[in-house]
């Protein structure tokens, strides 16, 4: 395939500054959020705001939380979060996977309170034209 040693050198020297240029532009897109319901949920948890981020759920989510449990409508989990909220601060969160399979999407991640790092996971399936969470775990 290559006629001599300096052939294969090129090519391979070329190949490896093709993917530096290409690789920290992958490693971007997977830092940022692609859907709207995954740029609202990180907008929320940054923010503290219950409101927007229960706005996402569907009508009775599977909520789980360090001390609390269950299924609960939009209007209890969004009273659930904002007193969780309201004892941790919410510093940073960062996306660790993504998953997707026949249609819904399970969304794992990091956040960071005070002293606290918690995971957070969610599951978002297609209702009608959009995109709804239907569990959404915090646990240290």
């Amino acid at each position: 395939m290559f006629s001599n040693k300096k052939t294969l050198f090129n090519s391979v020297a070329v190949f490896w500054v093709l993917s530096l240029m290409v690789l920290p532009q992958a490693t971007q897109a997977q830092d940022q959020p692609t859907d709207s319901v995954d740029r609202i949920v990180v907008h929320a948890l940054l923010n503290a705001n219950a409101d927007e981020l229960s706005a996402t759920f569907y009508e009775k989510i599977d909520l789980v939380l360090p001390k609390q449990k269950g299924m609960f409508s939009k209007s209890q989990s969004k009273f659930i979060l904002m007193s969780f909220f309201r004892e941790h601060k919410p510093e940073s969160y960062v996306e660790l996977s993504r998953n997707f399979s026949n249609g819904s999407k399970f969304v794992v991640g990091q956040l960071i309170s005070g002293p606290h790092t918690y995971r957070i996971c969610y599951l978002v399936k297609r209702e009608e034209e959009q995109q709804v969470i239907y569990q959404f775990s915090i646990e240290e």
